[in-house]
């Protein structure tokens, strides 16, 4: 996950809020945003990715929602393996996380739910995500925001904290928006941050874990046998120096159930179900 930096002028919401209308409150609006806006999106991911959320200031950074979880501790010491074992380990994981990914991305469809935690604040999201399409909610630093993925076209919205806090809205900007759908299309500035692991190719992409590989003892997660394929997160999804594992259902046609990443300071865990279900995402009526 990217560190908090300041941000600039939200200039990918300005450029949409000008295509979408050029009415004296649209242009109103892109003034504000223009002189005013001090903190814009950062980073977004989820998921799908899940945990790159953008900082609401400087001194901020993502966090997200997720149980007792020591998070001054490092990642847990794992013991050396030999060059053998080592080799062993890198051929079984790839050739598991390779099918259980061909399967994920037959399947189509899957519900994901994520808690990750930091030692600056909660966070969580829930995405319902297809291969074109996917919805994305988030709670964080207090507010609410949805993300629309409708092919080519990425709608956003948020309460009045949310967008603030999250997209880094200036309050009088937030005002006129609250509730009201934003449109971005591919290309403009800001569709690729926000689109990002909402989608099912995009969310598997960002969760990456690479070699040296381990193989991890089997597990029950949910009444689902699991093994895990622990290895160095690579996602875009991720912050970096982190371990990752994910946990494979095991039988004939095994498909993804979790997903954990953990550094010294944050812990994600992301959990997978109701592959193959179909996922209908609405286009907004209330656009701005």
């Amino acid at each position: 996950m990217p560190q908090p930096r300041r941000a600039q002028p939200a200039d990918f919401l300005v450029a949409a809020i000008h295509n979408a209308s050029r009415s004296a409150l649209a242009m109103a609006v892109v003034a504000v945003a223009l002189v005013g806006t001090d903190t814009a999106v950062a980073v977004h991911r989820t998921a799908g990715s899940a945990d790159r959320f953008p900082a609401a200031a400087p001194a901020r950074s993502p966090g997200v929602a997720g149980g007792a979880v020591d998070i001054g501790a490092s990642p847990s010491a794992r013991p050396s393996l030999s060059p053998a074992e080592t080799k062993t380990a890198n051929r079984q994981g790839r050739a598991l996380l390779r099918t259980a990914m061909s399967n994920a991305r037959a399947k189509g469809s899957v519900h994901a739910v994520a808690r990750f935690v930091s030692e600056r604040g909660p966070a969580a999201f829930d995405n319902h995500a297809a291969r074109h399409h996917g919805v994305q909610r988030l709670s964080i630093y207090g507010g609410h925001v949805t993300i629309r993925v409708l092919g080519p076209i990425t709608y956003f919205t948020g309460d009045k904290r949310g967008l603030v806090k999250y997209f880094g809205y200036k309050a009088k900007l937030a005002v006129l928006q609250v509730h009201k759908w934003v449109p971005l299309i591919a290309g403009n500035k800001g569709y690729r941050v926000l689109t990002e692991g909402v989608t099912l190719p995009s969310m598997l992409h960002n969760e990456r874990v690479v070699a040296p590989l381990r193989i991890l003892p089997a597990r029950t997660i949910d009444g689902v046998p699991v093994v895990g394929v622990q290895g160095r997160a690579a996602g875009r999804g991720v912050r970096r120096h982190s371990i990752a594992t994910w946990w494979i259902s095991t039988g004939a046609h095994p498909l993804p159930v979790e997903f954990d990443a953990s550094n010294a300071s944050t812990r994600l865990t992301q959990r997978f179900s109701a592959w193959g279900k179909p996922v209908r995402v609405k286009r907004p009526h209330a656009i701005f």
